[in-house]
């Protein structure tokens, strides 16, 4: 069965997602965070085009990208090869890293481009994974300083100045992808994710578990995309305790 033609955006400027194949994370730790953002650094230098915004989760990834589709195509293929090689060295892994071919959503108006770069900055804040849009591995920090990555210009003049920019972004907005490819993991799926990074069945167990013991499989399961509110329900773990825990306030409660 043929692929269905990628939609084209007039402006050439896409929002672009990845993710980790069946969920599975693909950054367990900063080192990961690091090489993707050099190799991102390295293939942007030599493509015709600009990075407009970017967020790093545990199990996948946002990008807004203004470049034409076949420049799109060279630069994500470029990316991932590299990603791949080094995620497979690293961990002895086999196989597939991503899942599937990577998603992408035309940008076609200029209310839609100002609620994506919201969207992929609230992405942590969604999450649970912060408690602001000022999260480390996003390009937030860099519309409010100094440009790494980004090429900040067209997304500053749309809000005025940085001050327009965080206002806009202190907004929870409504704004959901076109494609649901982020949804919700059903209890069952939670469920075996737990007992995956447990090794165990009884995943009740968690709570009694000693608390940095605790807390690793708190931030896995979580980055594997397990609500706050599953892992209250299927593990007895309050939710007070998951915020904490990623927070990066590890003590107990």
């Amino acid at each position: 069965m043929a692929r269905k033609p990628r939609e084209e955006s007039k402006y050439n400027l896409y929002h672009v997602y990845l993710r980790g194949v069946g969920k599975q994370t693909i950054f367990l730790d900063d080192e990961d965070r690091k090489r993707f953002l050099k190799t991102l650094e390295k293939v942007l230098d030599t493509t015709e085009g600009a990075l407009l915004a970017w967020c790093l989760m545990g199990n996948h990834l946002h990008m807004l990208l203004d470049m034409n589709k076949s420049t799109m195509s060279m630069f994500m293929k470029r990316i991932e090869d590299s990603y791949v090689w080094y995620f497979n060295v690293r961990y002895e892994h086999v196989g597939h890293v991503f899942q599937g071919r990577y998603g992408s959503e035309p940008i076609n108006s200029e209310s839609q481009l100002m609620a994506v770069v919201r969207y992929i900055h609230q992405n942590p804040v969604r999450a649970g994974l912060s408690a602001t849009c000022d999260y480390e591995w996003s390009s937030y920090r860099e519309y409010l300083g100094r440009q790494i990555l980004v090429s900040a210009d067209l997304i500053l003049s749309l809000f005025g100045d940085r001050k327009g920019f965080k206002r806009f972004h202190d907004d929870l907005g409504d704004y959901v992808p076109a494609r649901n490819h982020l949804r919700r993991l059903t209890d069952e799926e939670a469920r075996l994710k737990i007992q995956a990074q447990m090794g165990t069945e009884k995943i009740d167990a968690l709570v009694a578990l000693p608390d940095e013991q605790r807390n690793r499989v708190i931030k896995d399961v979580c980055s594997a995309g397990v609500s706050a509110r599953q892992l209250e329900r299927l593990t007895g773990i309050s939710r007070k305790i998951v915020a904490l825990v990623k927070g990066g306030r590890d003590q107990n409660t």
